[in-house]
């Protein structure tokens, strides 16, 4: 599949960074897109902010790319590789998830420093304690270990009432097996419409240091709409 985390847009305002992250997004195909003319909104973030290729070494499976991401550890270091994992000095496999991870997520270092901090649903986390921020898990997420979850727990019920639920909250699979491109397609488009307007309230609610949102949904249209965009698929 292809890489996990492909590419960080950064747009710096005064007192304020925003990092907003796309789930398997291709970067080859983002820049063609962009040079296209059919992806303006992501055209403007490149041109107004700063833009990082992240590259994601062969031996990095899909879970260690993102809580290396998270944690800035080798996964060597963070223990996780994948859903399902050998039990160190077994050979007994289980499912894995980002309670096993024991180190804390990078903007947990920013907490405790004193800045104030968002995150939305980046991918292999859980909302750990902040004593000044907010996160948000698998609200919108393609990968579901620990279901919906915030901090403080409270907030889960408020972004509820004020968003709903994602569009798109069960696996993309059941969809295309059944043939129903279409209407996985119409969830995905709404699902993005619903996660930006959920990020702008909660963007709008501090003078964050630090707000972190990824989108979803491009990780299950990676999966199940490239043999459209591929013609030697």
């Amino acid at each position: 599949m292809a890489t996990v985390l492909v590419c960080r847009y950064v747009l710096a305002v005064p007192s304020r960074t925003v990092l907003v992250g796309l789930d398997a997004m291709d970067r080859s195909l983002a820049d063609a897109m962009i040079a296209g003319g059919r992806l303006p909104v992501l055209a403007s973030l490149m041109a107004r902010g700063v833009t990082a290729d992240v590259a994601t070494p062969d031996v990095h499976l899909v879970g260690g790319t993102w809580e290396s991401f998270v944690t800035g550890l080798e996964p060597i270091e963070h223990a996780f590789w994948a859903d399902w994992q050998l039990v160190p000095g077994t050979y007994t496999e289980r499912r894995f998830t980002p309670d096993d991870v024991e180190a804390d997520p990078f903007w947990h270092r920013i907490d405790a420093a004193g800045g104030r901090v968002a995150a939305v649903d980046v991918p292999l986390t859980n909302a750990r304690p902040l004593e000044r921020g907010i996160s948000v898990t698998e609200w919108g997420s393609h990968d579901r270990f620990v279901g919906y979850q915030t901090w403080p727990a409270s907030l889960a019920e408020d972004l509820t009432r004020r968003h709903g639920v994602h569009a798109e909250t069960t696996s993309c699979n059941r969809f295309t097996e059944a043939g129903r491109f279409a209407d996985l397609l119409a969830g995905l488009l709404e699902g993005v419409r619903a996660k930006t307007d959920l990020m702008i309230d909660l963007l709008g609610r501090e003078e964050w240091d630090l707000f972190l949102g990824v989108y979803g949904e491009s990780h299950c249209a990676g999966h199940q709409y490239w043999k459209f965009h591929d013609p030697l698929h």
